[in-house]
């Protein structure tokens, strides 16, 4: 991955100047590519109004192996004639 930016004015937080360090720009793109993609895939008779960006705490530790906050990235929803939902919900936790 690279990144270049003409906004990028300095190597170091520490070095002096003004402007964004590569520094701060490498510690944010390695929080935003180091992440764990977890697919969840949940059926549920309510219609739970979920959208991307909101952010769920899954306390599945002993059923999912998951104990976390995750961000909701993606959801596709369908409806049975039965009128069950089906909720496919993408979520990306870790770090």
């Amino acid at each position: 991955f690279t990144f270049n930016s003409p906004m990028i004015e300095r190597r170091l937080d520490s070095s002096p100047g003004f402007g964004i360090s590569c520094e701060r720009v490498a510690n944010y793109w390695l929080h935003e590519l180091n992440r764990e993609l977890i697919r969840l895939t949940m059926t549920t008779p309510r219609n739970d109004n979920i959208g991307p960006g909101q952010i769920h705490r899954i306390n599945g530790a002993e059923r999912l192996g998951i104990a976390n906050d995750l961000w909701v990235q993606r959801i596709d929803k369908t409806y049975a004639a039965s009128g069950q939902i089906s909720q496919s919900i993408t979520y990306i936790g870790g770090g």
